[in-house]
């Protein structure tokens, strides 16, 4: 058991140095659009902001990244492999059709994700800047990002030759995105985004929106019971690692539903 401890310590110090040069990010300018575009996944926070967004008569784009690998990579550098892609493909058609609204177009399925190592090289500074080589034992506990790559830098990726800018439903929850962001964010709902002058490598989520980081699944399930949509929130699907074809119970998806 100690041999083992000892050898998981090194592989945790071989392959986690401290802090690469800042990364050199770039991505595209963002053309003005009427149309919201938004990341969906069929999940209480996404289908949340569709709806309100529905509500008020906006057009919504929705995008859904396919890749099973969106988890990223942990600490030693093993992916993390999605279980819920097909389940969450059919939430979202069964949460449309009982939408029925135009306004809502046709979703884009994206498969394939240009890849760029400097925004690796970026996530990996952000998760190891607190606490250097003691990052893979606090991070998580102490409500910041649990691994140097995970869903947000293919989302990032994938936005920075977005020709928009994209809303991502990142709760008000004092972890992840929202602890690492919550510093340099200005604006509310849809206004929300990133101040200027921010640290370099933040820059990877320049072309994100955070229109709920505000609310949490509480006030979320408050306003959609004044606006009568929360029987569309029952329908939606939390769960990374589903058992037999339900959702699981005990990820901190299922265990963060309020409903």
């Amino acid at each position: 058991m100690i041999n083992i401890i000892i050898i998981l310590f090194i592989l945790i110090l071989i392959n986690s140095y401290v802090k690469d040069n800042f990364a050199n990010i770039t991505y595209a300018n963002s053309i003005n659009s009427n149309i919201v575009h938004i990341f969906w996944t069929g999940g209480f926070d996404s289908t949340f902001r569709i709806c309100e967004l529905l509500y008020s008569g906006k057009i919504v784009q929705p995008i859904y990244i396919v890749n099973k690998n969106i988890d990223g990579f942990d600490f030693l550098g093993f992916p993390i492999t999605r279980k819920s892609v097909d389940f969450e493909i059919k939430t979202m058609d069964h949460i449309r059709k009982k939408l029925n609204n135009n306004n809502l177009l046709p979703t884009l399925y994206i498969n394939d994700v240009k890849q760029d190592k400097e925004y690796y090289t970026a996530m990996r500074n952000i998760y190891y800047e607190r606490y250097g080589l003691f990052a893979p034992i606090l991070n998580q506990p102490l409500g910041r990002f649990s691994r140097p790559s995970n869903q947000y830098t293919l989302l990032a990726l994938f936005a920075k030759n977005y020709p928009h800018t994209i809303e991502i439903c990142v709760e008000k929850c004092g972890t992840g995105l929202d602890t690492h962001t919550e510093k340099y964010r200005t604006g509310i709902g849809g206004d929300c985004r990133l101040k200027e002058n921010i640290p370099n490598d933040l820059n990877i989520f320049n072309k994100f929106r955070f229109p709920i980081i505000h609310l949490t699944k509480k006030d979320m399930l408050k306003i959609a019971k004044k606006k009568g949509f929360d029987n569309i929130l029952k329908m939606t699907w939390s769960c990374w690692f589903p058992v037999n074809g339900k959702q699981c119970g005990y990820c901190d998806m299922c265990r963060h539903r309020v409903i």
